[in-house]
């Protein structure tokens, strides 16, 4: 409570018994916090948040099989949300997702240095230490940059 020169209670003072007064200053408080939010919400972000999306898939599925159409129509969707698009470049699926993004506008990042040159009719499982240690290498590589940005 604000006390004025001599100890006693300011004048403008609103003791707690006086129920009005009290509820009409809670109100006023209340309203005015309700102005303060609705004015920072005006307050916008410099920067937009990036999201990158990274599609890898079988370079093996032919241009009518179903899932092809599916991928490239969720990269399309994708980068209609403003999420860039990263594939390896490659025929199959990663032409799908290349194609959904240029379909919105946008071009997809192409990753081409991380693909192996490997013939189609080789089989590779994920289980074959050699291929995961040596693209997820390749991947480090790629992503070093990105890292060391901050981005």
């Amino acid at each position: 409570m604000k006390e004025d020169i001599s100890g006693q209670p300011a004048a403008d003072s609103i003791v707690l018994s006086d129920e009005a007064q009290v509820l009409e200053i809670l109100r006023q408080s209340v309203f005015g916090l309700w102005d303060v939010v609705n004015n920072l919400t005006r307050l916008t972000p410099t920067r937009r948040p990036e999201f990158r999306v990274a599609i890898f898939g079988s370079a093996r599925i032919p241009r009518d099989h179903w899932i092809h159409a599916a991928v490239r129509d969720l990269a399309k969707q994708l980068a209609l949300m403003g999420c860039a698009v990263i594939t390896g470049g490659g025929p199959g699926l990663m032409e799908a997702a290349n194609e959904g993004a240029a379909l919105a506008g946008a071009s997809a990042s192409n990753m081409k240095y991380l693909g192996a040159s490997i013939p189609p009719t080789k089989q590779l499982l994920l289980s074959d230490s050699a291929m995961t240690t040596g693209l997820s290498n390749r991947l480090n590589k790629f992503l070093e940059p990105i890292r060391r940005s901050g981005t």
